[in-house]
């Protein structure tokens, strides 16, 4: 079944991108748009309504589709830098498509292989309507190993027990616990922090 607000959504996007889809066209993106929750959907059309400089196609609304996957430019961008000794937190479409282009001289080229690649893995991960599954390549930089990890964390893409796991006890403690402190521990250090305010605020004030 066709949704209503995504068919005036691609129609109005349509016509601000001076695009000329036919009606079947228009309705076979509708239908194909209609899997994705309706939220996501408004949203990745807006952002084509700004950002596209061509005409609008299926593709350029899919990659703007937040689902959790990144999209091919954002996902270049994220390992396009890699060396031996870095670590990054990546989905298995990103690792499988940079595994095609890893030690590729070429930096172009590489980034139309890695985008092409990871295109169609990411379409077939969306067709399945299957999220991203984030996990982490560990280098041997242990100051760039934990910042990954808690960037990782910070952004909802591992846990807090799986950062755990991937840290070393010294690093853990050197710095990058405080980063990954939940909700329950930062609410008793303020109480604590409070409590000790109030205690010394009353011994000041004893004759």
């Amino acid at each position: 079944m066709l949704n209503p607000e995504i068919v005036k959504a691609v129609v109005v996007t349509s016509e601000l991108t001076g695009s000329t889809l036919s009606e079947a066209g228009i309705e076979a993106m509708v239908e194909h748009l209609s899997g994705y929750p309706v939220a996501i959907v408004l949203k990745a059309l807006h952002r084509c309504r700004l950002e596209l400089r061509g005409g609008l196609t299926l593709g350029a609304v899919m990659d703007r589709l937040d689902d959790g996957h990144p999209g091919p430019e954002t996902a270049w961008v994220m390992v396009a830098g890699l060396g031996e000794d870095d670590s990054v937190v990546w989905t298995d479409e990103m690792a499988a498509a940079y595994g095609l282009v890893r030690g590729m001289r070429d930096r172009v080229a590489g980034r139309l292989a890695f985008v092409e690649d990871y295109r169609k893995r990411l379409a077939d991960a969306r067709q399945e309507q299957r999220p991203p599954r984030w996990w982490a390549s560990i280098g041997w930089d242990a100051a760039g190993r934990a910042g990954a990890i808690i960037e990782a964390v910070e952004r909802k893409r591992l846990t807090e027990g799986e950062a755990r796991a991937l840290l070393p006890e010294h690093e853990w403690l050197g710095g990058s616990q405080p980063a990954l402190t939940d909700g329950r521990e930062a609410a008793r250090s303020l109480v604590s922090s409070l409590t000790r305010r109030l205690m010394t605020d009353a011994r000041d004030e004893e004759p």
